[in-house]
């Protein structure tokens, strides 16, 4: 690929940039990962030419480890709207968040609502848009990335998890529900809560496979989890799980009502005298190759994160969004020790040992609730103030909106 990229803005004119420069902008390298070989013009139909010269320089200011603050300083009002609003569509962080502070300190802080609204909306203005500044929502949702597609799908599982967990076993301990006085349908809803789990176990791998490729072959990635192929990964885990839960002994699920906890077992042998319940292996060589497969993962993601941290070309979301995929997989992986140190030793459990494999259960599928409370401040904020934890502030909003001259002159 060319050193050289060329863009064609708004206004038609053809601009070169540089490909170091073109890395800088989130849009623009995902779009390079996923198109190898770029020779055409690109087109920017909503920035023009002089807004991309100033890009321009700003990250030539960057690349040097220069100060900008003289560039900010000459930038015209007209100017600075236009490149604020071109640095959140492209998605330059850095670029983005010192327009806003430029923009704040300039035309917000310490202004009364008169001031604001003349800097924002004087007659003499020039400047289409201005008034949409602040409304237009320019950026692409966060569901488009797909490892937000895989953290939802994940969400969705660990509710399932979560409700037949907490709710569906909570109901049948207080009403002492149990297959040999209730029936053989106990027994199904036991089979659920298997499927429910290995379709959990199995989108954790799919979430570890595209955090290591999103930082080893990200060309790769893409051709996987594209759009709306990250969906289709859901087929995966329920074929996964249904395979797993299908073939192999005849399974036998039961809840024990006392001790507050699910027995996962396998019948063997067919005679009314020689048929007996057995742990059921396949579930043990789940726990286990999920865990190395998590292990192995995530070791090749670090490495591989780390290589691309040092040439600082790892957004913020991915880096997030890292770190709370390998949070949960480690608090998975250290909920099933237990489960298959106890299967493995063959030691004898206690009357409480379904219980606590049981609430082990529930940690783990609400581990990413717990994440992404403890990773994200405005919803441990929002929680808090809900619980009556945080002092709700009071908060005083300027509305600045467009008057006509009736209004005005009135």
């Amino acid at each position: 690929m060319s050193t050289v990229l060329r863009l064609k803005t708004s206004d038609q004119k053809t601009v070169t940039i540089d490909w170091d420069f073109f890395y800088m902008s989130e849009v623009f390298k995902s779009f390079l990962d996923f198109c190898e070989d770029v020779e055409d013009e690109i087109s920017l139909e909503n920035i023009d030419s002089q807004t991309v010269e100033l890009i321009k320089k700003y990250c030539q200011l960057t690349k040097e480890s220069q100060s900008d603050w003289e560039f900010f300083e000459q930038l015209k009002k007209e100017d600075l709207f236009k490149l604020v609003k071109a640095a959140d569509f492209l998605e330059i962080e850095s670029l983005y968040e010192r327009c806003c502070n430029k923009i704040y300190n300039k035309f917000i802080n310490g202004k009364d609502a008169k001031k604001i609204r003349k800097a924002f909306y004087e007659e003499e203005d020039d400047y289409e848009g201005v008034e949409q500044l602040f409304s237009e929502d320019l950026r692409h949702p966060l569901i488009n990335h797909s490892c937000i597609k895989l953290l939802t799908l994940t969400g969705f599982i660990d509710l399932l998890n979560l409700i037949l967990a907490c709710p569906v076993s909570g109901m049948m301990s207080i009403l002492d529900i149990t297959h040999c006085r209730d029936g053989i349908w106990v027994s199904s809803i036991g089979y659920v809560t298997m499927i429910a789990w290995t379709c959990y176990c199995s989108v954790q791998e799919v979430m570890a496979l595209n955090r290591l490729l999103e930082f080893a072959n990200k060309p790769f990635c893409n051709r996987l989890f594209f759009g709306n192929r990250s969906w289709c990964w859901a087929i995966y885990a329920l074929v996964y799980s249904g395979l797993l839960n299908t073939f192999g002994p005849k399974p036998f699920y039961f809840y024990d009502p006392y001790a507050g906890g699910w027995t996962y077992t396998v019948i063997v042998g067919t005679g009314a005298g020689s048929a007996s319940s057995q742990n059921n292996m396949a579930l043990l060589v789940n726990g286990i190759c999920k865990s190395i497969i998590l292990v192995l993962l995530y070791s090749g993601t670090m490495y591989f994160y780390k290589l691309q941290t040092k040439d600082k070309r790892v957004h913020k979301l991915q880096k997030k969004v890292t770190y709370q995929s390998l949070i949960s997989a480690a608090i998975t992986i250290s909920v099933m020790f237990p489960f298959i140190i106890l299967k493995i030793s063959g030691v004898g459990v206690s009357k409480h040992t379904p219980m606590c494999l049981h609430l082990l259960w529930i940690a783990a599928n609400g581990s990413t609730a717990y994440i992404v409370i403890a990773t994200n401040p405005y919803v441990k904020r929002q929680l808090l103030k809900v619980l009556g934890f945080q002092e709700v502030m009071q908060h005083h909003t300027a509305t600045v909106t467009p008057m006509n001259n009736d209004i005005s002159n009135s």
